[in-house]
């Protein structure tokens, strides 16, 4: 960062990444150590580098654990030396609550891996039914205790210290929908008690599928022709030639038949609906395809650009 500024002659803003002690096995973020090396040379390079605060990242979701983290940045922040040093980042992001919490529980309580399709099982959930989400959490966070005694907020405005939140998925709470039409039906409900639905689409449509994980909600029913109401139980599965391409391994009971030409609705999906490798979402560009052709005994090769 600072060649950099130093050949743009310019000033660069920075926070510095603090890595928490129960972050230990990420790989961003730095050390305590690391963060003094890194507060001493902005000390001195102030011709090129305005430290404004740090920042930082915690998995979960707990309110205390965040505040603890914030209460030891705002000490860095006032013994760094550098009056610009005023800004603590609070990560993302903050709980979105699809079911209620009661519901939640219920849920959790009979979770079971005969509940999905080859009995899968998963390194977690997402807390779908969060006691406390958006706001609230937001809320929380900044009435947690530190220092023994005073509030997060509290101690933030005493020393004059902005804290900065990105809410991630909570800013798009009850928005957006994926919807996916259905193109095959195995009904092997005979045999295995449930039928295998896939559809137009992959699980790449749902992020939580990425993290080794299950997007619980059930998927909507719209059926292109009408059909009597009856029982049917599916797990629904990606268009691709991945056994792991399951947009829902979980045995979902619908009150109708599923048949192809119906479209699958899921709900509240706007916060994390990207395409995986074919998205510029990650803010790089896109990695070029190459066509490689044999012809008359040579190899000929062209980056291959779609229409």
């Amino acid at each position: 960062m600072y060649h950099l500024a130093q050949s743009r002659h310019v000033q660069a803003r920075l926070l510095l990444r603090y890595r928490p002690d129960t972050q230990a096995h990420s790989r961003f973020g730095m050390t305590d150590s690391e963060c003094d090396q890194a507060v001493t040379f902005c000390r001195e390079h102030t011709d090129r580098l305005i430290l404004e605060g740090f920042s930082f990242h915690l998995s979960g979701y707990c309110p205390q654990a965040r505040a603890h983290t914030a209460s030891h940045l705002i000490d860095r922040c006032r013994h760094s030396g550098l009056p610009t040093c005023r800004q603590v980042n609070l990560g993302g992001g903050f709980a979105v609550s699809y079911v209620s919490p009661e519901h939640w529980r219920t849920f959790t309580r009979q979770d079971s891996p005969e509940h999905y399709h080859g009995q899968k099982t998963f390194g977690g959930f997402y807390p779908y039914g969060a006691l406390r989400s958006g706001a609230q959490a937001l809320e929380d966070v900044l009435a947690s205790a530190v220092d023994g005694h005073t509030s997060l907020a509290k101690k933030a405005q005493a020393h004059h210290i902005a804290l900065i939140i990105e809410p991630g998925r909570a800013l798009l709470d009850q928005a957006g929908l994926s919807l996916f039409r259905v193109q095959g039906v195995k009904d092997r409900r005979s045999t295995d008690g449930y039928a295998h639905v896939t559809v137009q689409g992959s699980s790449f449509s749902l992020s939580e599928q990425w993290f080794n994980s299950e997007f619980l909600p059930e998927p909507l029913l719209l059926t292109a022709s009408a059909r009597d109401a009856s029982p049917f139980v599916a797990c629904i599965g990606g268009a691709t030639c991945l056994d792991s391409d399951m947009l829902t391994w979980r045995k979902v009971t619908f009150n109708q038949p599923i048949q192809p030409g119906d479209l699958l609705i899921y709900l509240n999906t706007a916060g994390y609906q990207m395409d995986s490798n074919e998205s510029p979402f990650h803010g790089v560009p896109l990695p070029q395809k190459v066509a490689v052709r044999l012809h008359a005994q040579h190899l000929h090769w062209k980056l291959d650009h779609l229409a």
